[in-house]
């Protein structure tokens, strides 16, 4: 298959770029400041540098107001992180529609550990979400720690299609938490912050749990192409080499010039489990048992037993040992119109 080279209008450089001419000197500066981060007392290595870096640096330097430098802290953070080691993981739309709804149902997430989402395989990543929502085309996914609670997050910073306006979202990783207990702390600290801000008796209770829903969706759908990046089984191709190494020193970063679409790693998540999907779910011709066929009933029409997920321990029990995450593929009943069912097996590399 031949490479598809990335445009830049397919990454986030646009935003990078806007901020870095906006901010002048911006990156540098909080190049800096991660070098005082990481000889901090409270210094976390999960977090690469705390999104109060940029807020500080914001209201001290540039005297933003308070609105301003909340605003655009989130999104400055992103975009210096992910430009450090530029990488776009671009999912397959029915792979990703699938995922999406295992997010309308939790139930197999409550009980994960949240300490699954360590494994990202960069400090940031920008995930393409399908049809996530119209006007998205992905998001930025990272661990952030809140300096004033003292405990990580998952951040999520979604993008829209023009590559220009950006929205924070995030979700609160309590120590000894599941996953789910932290969904449930993430949304009633949402509902909270939402009540400040929104004169309640002008708001009707269908109204502010429409939002409140739309909300707790836009956490929820990233959440889970997230998860499936941490998975030891994911699908994942390489689609274009980057021209620079993006695991080089950090000398070599600071010495390189801005980015170029041709700098970006870029993977496709999910094309052949995505194109099993489409196989086995396409409209087929109804299926007619002839007398001499066994059994007896009519037949059904394609169906699935949704994907899960599935976390263990690997290691020796007296030694270091590692949390795993794996996806479990859906299983489709009749998607040949026949008796025999189809299971979609994921690729391991």
């Amino acid at each position: 298959m031949a490479e598809r080279k990335l445009t830049d209008k397919e990454t986030p450089l646009r935003l990078i770029r806007s901020l870095s001419h906006d901010i002048p000197g911006i990156y540098e500066q909080l190049s800096n400041l991660q070098q005082t981060w990481r000889n901090m007392p409270d210094y976390d290595p999960r977090c690469e540098l705390p999104i109060s870096a940029a807020y500080t640096y914001l209201i001290e330097v540039h005297k933003a107001t308070d609105m301003d430098a909340a605003q655009l802290s989130p999104a400055i953070t992103a975009c210096y992180l992910w430009r450090q080691t530029p990488v776009i993981y671009d999912f397959d739309a029915d792979l990703a529609a699938m995922l999406y709804e295992q997010a309308d149902d939790m139930d197999e997430e409550q009980t994960l550990p949240w300490e699954v989402l360590l494994r990202l395989p960069y400090p940031c990543v920008y995930i393409k979400a399908p049809d996530m929502r119209q006007t998205i085309d992905g998001f930025f996914a990272w661990i952030e720690k809140d300096l004033n609670r003292e405990t990580l997050e998952l951040r999520i910073q979604t993008l829209d299609n023009g590559m220009d306006n950006t929205m924070p979202f995030s979700i609160h990783l309590l120590p000894g938490a599941t996953l789910g207990d932290c969904l449930e702390d993430t949304k009633k600290t949402t509902r909270i912050n939402f009540r400040e801000y929104v004169d309640q008796s002008k708001v009707p209770p269908d109204v502010l749990e429409a939002v409140m829903k739309d909300m707790t969706q836009l956490i929820l759908r990233p959440l889970q192409l997230t998860l499936y990046l941490c998975a030891t089984n994911a699908e994942i191709e390489t689609r274009q080499k980057p021209k620079i190494e993006i695991q080089g020193s950090e000398k070599q970063r600071k010495m390189k010039k801005e980015s170029k679409a041709s700098d970006v790693a870029a993977f496709d998540v999910g094309v052949r489990l995505g194109a099993a999907i489409r196989h086995a779910t396409q409209p087929k011709a109804i299926y007619v048992k002839s007398p001499e066929t066994p059994g007896t009933g009519s037949a059904k029409r394609p169906h699935s037993r949704r994907g899960h997920w599935h976390h263990y321990w690997a290691g020796p029990r007296d030694g270091e040992r590692s949390l795993l995450l794996k996806w479990t593929s859906p299983t489709f009943i009749h998607a040949d119109d026949a008796p025999k069912d189809v299971v979609l097996q994921v690729p391991v590399k």
